[in-house]
């Protein structure tokens, strides 16, 4: 069986650490039930506001697959 194995230095090595700007989960649900209307929002619409160059568009795509079934994922990326 073969393994990989990486003994190069990444970008990630010489960045320097910065905040860490996401919230803590526990948090989060602790304040989601503290009033007695919640509210949540999706970033489905960020998406068409964020504009991208035309070579830069391959760069910026991801991968969505199904996880309730056996097709082989999608490939979008942003326009």
């Amino acid at each position: 069986m073969l393994g990989f194995v990486c003994a190069g230095v990444s970008l990630n090595d010489h960045l320097e650490t910065g905040p860490n700007l996401q919230a803590d989960l526990v948090s989060i649900l602790l304040r989601f039930r503290q009033y007695r209307i919640a509210v949540q929002a999706d970033i489905e619409k960020m998406y068409l506001q964020v504009g991208l160059q035309a070579e830069d568009r391959d760069t910026c795509s991801f991968l969505w697959r199904d996880c309730r079934s056996d097709a082989p994922p999608r490939r979008y990326r942003l326009t």
